[in-house]
């Protein structure tokens, strides 16, 4: 970070085996990796060419695929039971040069196959996993089950799903987006009575049948005799030749330029110190001055820069933005003291529109009551109305009658006055 470190690679070789446990067997592996392999070495891998030996429950690994055909196509033809075939289904984008497995899988109980995926129990252990080597036994058409006997038991294979991923970077998340393209569905089963050197990378088996002097790759024989647990496990076609065994002279060069332990510790504690020196100077940025402190601190227990110029353009760099912040910070202080005295005074004009906002409310209430009263007047005074005009009606109804008996009566008066002496002696209108 602020002490340039050194321009040289670093040679860190994994040195541990965790495949073969046996030292002869790992020296000859070795010697073979870095291209000096002795007579002697040579001489007791060549023993492993065991001509009577029975290679019936190893695996063949071939230097070519055409040989691998060769070997898989006679063992299986060796099999007389019936024949079934399972179809691959697939979908999307899956380039035919990635399928895990055939995409139309032929098998016979008896065939010699390799599982090539992982799986779990409910507990988390291993039912099989992939490089497993055994025998069909049975083969259900209708379930899309084959059981497998291996030397650890017999399993039952399914169907299983490959996926075709293209992978992004997504700037917003800052992250990687994993996109499922297509897919590949087919029992996870190889024949295998050999397989190709290339493919068997990364695997391990008990015993292996090798037929590598036609290996014409660098570090093909290495890989081909490394998958094997165990020297006595391993059987040779036939004895290996010198010139089959290819290194890389990049490989070799580098070999030799193995960094010494103590260089190899003083680098990692460098990179964790250039890694606490910049985690710093990020804290910093962000405005984390704890963070800063520990990390600066912590960096300056496993490498002191104090005495670097580079260091001390930090240290003014940040003292300087330190002073910008400290100012910025009392310009931000005395705002906000404008902003709470504006604040205070809207909670004043606040208080007394409330205040106000009471009184009309008050007011209006009073004025609503008042209402409702002369609402209640108004409407006894509609009904009075009604009532004296229904009285008013019947007087006026009465009086039209009584003036009508009054006309009536002086009809009589009148014709009664105009009767002679004789009609009234009589009794008699006139």
């Amino acid at each position: 970070m602020f002490r340039r470190n050194s321009d040289r690679a670093v040679y860190i070789e994994l040195d541990k085996p965790y495949r073969q446990t046996e030292q002869e067997f790992l020296n000859i592996l070795d010697h073979i990796r870095v291209n000096q392999l002795s007579d002697a070495d040579l001489q007791n891998l060549n023993k492993r060419h065991i001509p009577s030996a029975d290679t019936k429950d190893s695996i063949i690994l071939a230097s070519t695929n055409a040989a691998a055909v060769y070997y898989n196509k006679r063992g299986y033809e060796s099999i007389k039971s019936p024949e079934s075939k399972f179809t691959a289904v697939v979908t999307g984008v899956f380039p035919e040069n990635e399928y895990p497995v055939e995409e139309e899988l032929q098998l016979k109980v008896g065939t010699k196959v390799m599982i090539t995926r992982n799986k779990y129990d409910d507990s988390g252990h291993f039912v099989y996993f992939n490089g497993s080597i055994g025998t069909v036994t049975e083969i259900d058409k209708i379930e899309n089950i084959v059981s497998v006997k291996l030397p650890t038991g017999e399993v039952s294979v399914g169907k299983e799903t490959w996926e075709k991923c293209v992978y992004e970077w997504n700037e917003k998340k800052n992250c990687i987006d994993t996109t499922v393209v297509g897919t590949f569905t087919q029992i996870p089963l190889k024949w295998a009575w050999a397989i190709t050197i290339h493919k068997s990378q990364g695997l391990t088996f008990d015993k292996v049948y090798a037929d590598i002097n036609r290996s014409w790759e660098s570090g093909q024989v290495y890989v081909a005799l490394s998958r094997c647990r165990r020297l006595g496990g391993l059987i040779l076609k036939e004895p290996l030749v010198r010139r089959a065994i290819k290194v890389d002279d990049a490989v070799t060069e580098f070999s030799k330029q193995k960094t010494p332990d103590s260089l190899i510790l003083k680098h990692i504690e460098w990179g964790k110190a250039d890694k606490l020196y910049k985690q710093s100077m990020r804290a910093f940025w962000r405005n984390d001055p704890e963070t800063m402190l520990a990390s600066l601190d912590e960096a300056v227990s496993i490498r002191d820069d104090r005495d670097t110029d580079a260091f001390r353009r930090f240290i003014r760099l940040a003292m300087k933005a330190f002073h910008e912040k400290r100012e910025e910070n009392a310009l931000l202080h005395e705002a906000l003291r404008n902003l709470s005295k504006e604040q205070d005074c809207l909670f004043k004009e606040d208080d007394e529109r409330a205040s106000r906002i009471e009184q009309l409310t008050a007011r209006l209430q009073t004025e609503q009551d008042a209402c409702k009263q002369r609402d209640v007047a108004i409407g006894y005074l509609k009904k009075e109305g009604q009532r004296l005009h229904q009285q008013l009606q019947a007087l006026q109804q009465e009086r039209e009658s009584l003036t009508e008996e009054r006309e009536l009566l002086k009809a009589r008066i009148e014709r009664l006055e105009s009767l002679k002496w004789y009609q009234k002696l009589l009794g008699k209108d006139a």
